[in-house]
């Protein structure tokens, strides 16, 4: 007996979207799956940095209270030191029949034995409970520590040294180091940071990325592409599985072609043109890798990049706070040559070396890949350090920073190249972006712990510290990048040709653009920031560890404004009167060392100039393309941008010389003061030549 068919109610019956409505659906899940996804990472990030803040805190606390309770008993041992050695000789001299009272020479002979003592407020010699009879110092009423010896003549005490501790001395050593240990605080937060997104990247970014993009091909109908084999984990076990899936399709269609091949022989023409139809229509719906050449998926990711780059830019600000003062010490004077000259002249080939080398890196990464340029670039930085660390004299250092500064430039450009080619072309500024944030971050961090390093070990072993920053970016990048061709040509590195920089100087707009905001900002910084600052910060008595505490402002001020200022200039649209604020604000605050001839003025000025370029770089970058659409038409932005990169880097090339001039004429003030009135004419010529009734860039056929 038949059994009848079961016919389901229509009212039971699953509904059906339209084709339309189904991709919304999943269109809207994934995007809610990806803001669930962010939401996690940042929660996930924010917990795990404070956590690693407090844990630090607490051991910063804990090393800091110990130093505190022994500071003072430290100090009083030292002053009671040099009060027995004063009264060791004065009681000689008693000895000998010379009255106490007077004895010639004595403020002098305090002076010399306090002097170079920051700690030891005053000295005084005196019968005890008496009033003094000589004293040299500002003795304070209350608040301090004295420190009292006897003056022993023949087994009696016939005098007595005091000395006082200087409060403020205590207060200051206290403030040292609990800032020192807030910078320790501070790079360990970004190292926690860079290792958090490094780690990310590695177990839970790239994994899920690759998977995604590979099922996305398998739905597109390419089953052509395996895993690679992930850390061990969830990732691993679906890319094994992914992988022996793959191979045993590809397998069994090579053996049905194989056995299709045999069959169409024993078939008529009719049969076999159907099986070959047959064939091409499996082939154009799914392509099958072949099993014996596999090839494995490899994608580029933003994260990857991010601990290198910090690690080999960690590795050169390191040396911002004392690399003048090591010149220095190294450097023997030569007749008919400037002590100033020579002490710029490392930085000055520094950066010459990085802008004859910056072309050159780029071609090389175009032809053979940006992992054999990174991975070229490290031994000439590694071996820069290291020969700087090990100078015998100042001529080998002059080659040893030139060294550096190739390994420099070719790391950076392989860098950016990376960030270039792994970001999609609507994103290209956020992942720009992302690089910069590593840039910033070793900005940051670097000056400020190169000069406590500086101070603890020696610039040359900090040097040797930063040798090994840069191999340990090295290790990260030959383990996170593969060696893959590139895909198109770097935007960072075409072929320069004269003609084109002499049509673009003829545009008055880029011209005005050029040299009166550009390269006036890289003399600022080179001359100013890597020169001026820490030689004046060294004569006004500054360590190496203040010095660095100082020049980090300028890296905290960009870190922290440049992305409100990209913000604020996309919204007013009015990048060229950023420029122009930047450039004043820049030039106005290096005025402040006239105001202030401490420490305080040229850290105000640092903050300024932070501040004004914060302003006025990323708004540059916008500008050139409305000042040269008719070049940009004829050239490429590529080109037009390479031209303009050249030029401003040649401003840091003139910097440390300009400078080194600047203090043999006016002295180390009037250096900063010039390089400020330099920057801030500069940018009120561009203001009056752009934005004035004059218009240049409207000759040019742009807009601001």
């Amino acid at each position: 007996m038949t059994t009848p068919a079961t016919t389901i109610p229509a009212t039971t019956q699953t509904p059906t979207l339209p084709p339309a409505a189904a991709a919304g659906a999943d269109d809207l899940a994934r995007r809610s799956l990806a803001r669930r996804s962010r939401y996690f990472q940042v929660t996930f990030f924010v917990v795990v940095v404070a956590l690693l803040l407090a844990a630090a805190a607490a051991a910063a606390y804990t090393m800091l209270a110990p130093f505190d309770r022994e500071l003072t008993p430290a100090l009083e041992e030292k002053a009671e030191a040099l009060g027995r050695s004063i009264a060791g000789q004065l009681g000689r001299l008693l000895e000998a029949g010379n009255p106490l009272d007077r004895l010639e020479g004595m403020t002098p002979f305090l002076a010399d034995a306090i002097q170079d003592k920051p700690d030891i407020l005053y000295v005084e010699i005196g019968i005890a409970e008496g009033r003094p009879l000589y004293r040299v110092g500002q003795v304070a009423e209350a608040g301090i520590d004295r420190v009292r010896v006897p003056i022993m003549v023949a087994g009696t005490t016939a005098a007595q040294v005091e000395l006082g501790i200087d409060p403020a001395y205590l207060t200051t050593q206290k403030l040292a180091v609990g800032v020192d240990l807030l910078i320790v605080l501070l790079v360990a937060a970004i190292a926690a940071f860079e290792l958090l997104l490094l780690a990310g990247t590695l177990l839970l970014v790239r994994p899920l990325g690759t998977i995604d993009a590979v099922l996305e091909q398998a739905a597109q109908g390419d089953l052509s592409f395996r895993l690679p084999m992930f850390p061990q984990g969830g990732g691993r076990r679906v890319a094994k599985a992914w992988n022996t899936l793959v191979r045993s399709l590809a397998e069994t269609w090579q053996s049905l072609r194989i056995e299709a091949a045999m069959v169409r022989r024993t078939l008529g023409d009719d049969a076999a043109a159907r099986l070959d139809v047959r064939l091409t229509a499996v082939t154009a719906a799914a392509r099958l890798g072949d099993p014996d050449q596999p090839k494995t998926f490899n994608r580029l990711f933003l994260h990857a990049v991010r601990a290198p780059v910090f690690l080999f830019m960690l590795a050169e600000e390191m040396s911002r706070s004392f690399l003048p003062l090591y010149v220095r010490s190294l450097y023997r004077p030569v007749e008919g040559w400037s002590d100033s000259f020579v002490i710029g002249l490392p930085i000055t080939l520094f950066m010459l070396a990085i802008v004859v080398t910056t072309p050159i890196a780029g071609r090389l990464a175009d032809r053979y890949g940006l992992r054999r340029v990174f991975i070229l670039g490290v031994a000439p930085l590694v071996i820069g350090y290291l020969g700087t660390a090990l100078a015998s004299g100042f001529w080998d250092l002059l080659v040893w920073r030139m060294f550096s500064g190739v390994g420099y430039a070719a790391l950076y450009i392989a860098g950016q190249g990376y960030i270039a080619d792994s970001s999609e072309p609507g994103k290209r500024t956020r992942s720009m972006a992302l690089f910069m944030g590593a840039v910033f971050a070793a900005v940051v961090a670097g000056p400020a712990l190169g000069g406590i390093l500086a101070d603890q070990i020696g610039p040359r072993g900090t040097f040797a510290v930063s040798a090994a920053s840069a191999l340990a970016s090295l290790m990260l990048m030959l383990w996170l990048l593969a060696d893959q061709p590139r895909e198109r040509p770097a935007e960072i590195s075409p072929r320069l040709r004269l003609r084109d920089v002499a049509g673009l100087l003829a545009n008055p707009g880029f011209a005005g653009l050029t040299f009166l905001a550009a390269v006036p900002g890289k003399i600022a910084l080179a001359g100013f920031l890597f020169y001026l600052a820490p030689l004046y910060l060294a004569k006004l008595g500054s360590s190496s560890s203040e010095t660095g505490r100082i020049l980090m402002v300028y890296g905290a001020a960009t870190l922290l404004l440049t992305p409100l200022v990209a913000q604020l200039s996309d919204r007013l649209r009015m990048p060229a009167v950023l420029v122009a604020c930047g450039g004043l604000i820049s030039g106005l605050g290096m005025l402040a060392v006239q105001l202030r001839a401490d420490s305080g003025g040229v850290l105000l000025a640092v903050l300024f100039l932070g501040i004004g370029h914060a302003a006025s770089i990323a708004p540059q970058l916008a500008l050139v393309p409305g000042l040269c659409r008719t070049q940009i038409s004829a050239l490429g932005t590529t080109t037009v941008l390479a031209v303009y990169r050249l030029i401003e880097r040649m401003g840091s090339v003139i910097g440390p010389m300009l400078a080194a001039a600047l203090v043999d004429a006016w002295g180390f003030r009037g250096a900063v003061t010039g390089i400020g009135v330099l920057t801030a004419t500069s940018a009120m010529v561009f203001a009056i030549l752009v934005l004035g009734p004059i218009g240049l860039n409207r000759k040019a056929g742009g807009s601001p």
